[in-house]
């Protein structure tokens, strides 16, 4: 499938995963404070990368995946074109 592609994370951890240990995990991709990742486990779905490629948001989500995060792909819709022309 051609698009872009946006990275959501559901806010949920994977089974047998605690979201503190997920938040340290996720201190690998961002050097963002604790209670920041914390606050992206806390079941509230939360964008976190926009307009990849597949490949590209499907790595990203294979590696947080692999951190223990619950993430999704949305395809990010097509800009309207729109004509003045008759």
């Amino acid at each position: 499938m051609d698009g872009r592609y946006r990275v959501i994370m559901t806010g949920a951890v994977a089974q047998g995963r605690s979201p503190e240990e997920v938040a340290e995990a996720l201190a690998q991709l961002t050097s963002k404070p604790l209670e920041y990742r914390l606050g992206l486990l806390q079941g509230k779905p939360t964008q976190v990368r926009q307009g990849l490629d597949l490949p590209g948001a499907q790595r990203l989500q294979q590696t947080l995946e692999g951190l223990g995060a619950c993430c999704r792909l949305e395809l990010e819709p097509e800009p309207l074109s729109l004509s003045l022309e008759p």
